[in-house]
């Protein structure tokens, strides 16, 4: 039976896209990172059980895919008032 990682988050490129190379760069193949240049997103994955995407997010200060749209929704709606 295969394992399955639930460890993975999607990400937004614009304002911390720079530090893609920066999480790899310290984190090397602990971490997966996959791009999609169309979507403007990336996603991380975990592949160290001592690691988590919580960890990374703190220490590079990102903001989820999510977290990205909901930003940008209330900022839509507060001009349309």
């Amino acid at each position: 039976m295969g394992r399955i990682n639930i460890e993975r988050t999607i990400f937004h490129w614009d304002y911390q896209g720079d530090r893609v190379k920066k999480i790899i760069e310290k984190y090397g193949d602990r971490v997966k990172i996959e791009t999609f240049g169309d979507e403007a997103i990336f996603t991380i994955e975990i592949f160290d059980k001592n690691l988590s995407i919580e960890k990374i997010r703190e220490e590079f200060n990102l903001v989820t895919y999510v977290e990205y749209i909901k930003r940008a929704e209330e900022k839509q709606d507060r001009k349309r008032r």
